[in-house]
């Protein structure tokens, strides 16, 4: 994101881009993209992806079958993130992405 802002700030894109774009590029990423970490079973990594993007804008992915369900899922919960965090992460964001019913878990 921040090699996307630098390009803009530059002028080095499309000045008729450049004059529709309204906010930095990390902006619109953070937004409207979303990410998983399926796969990433790293603390450092996960924690810089919701400092880049935000805990509400990961959701929760298993890299099945190279990684198992509940390898994950221990991960996640041991992670050095806040309990709102992981919530965010493994099903608050779903929740809200697909309108789906806020039932206890």
């Amino acid at each position: 994101m921040n090699r996307n802002n630098r390009i803009v700030d530059k002028g080095i894109i499309n000045p008729q881009v450049q004059q529709a774009m309204y906010m930095s590029p990390a902006y619109y990423y953070k937004r409207n993209i979303y990410l998983t970490p399926s796969g990433i079973m790293s603390d450092i990594n996960l924690r810089t992806m919701v400092e880049l993007m935000g805990a509400d804008h990961i959701l929760y992915a298993e890299d099945y079958p190279y990684e198992q369900p509940a390898d994950f899922h221990d991960f996640l919960m041991h992670s050095s993130l806040t309990d709102e965090q992981k919530e965010f992460i493994a099903y608050k964001n779903v929740e809200r992405i697909y309108k789906l019913q806020n039932n206890k878990h």
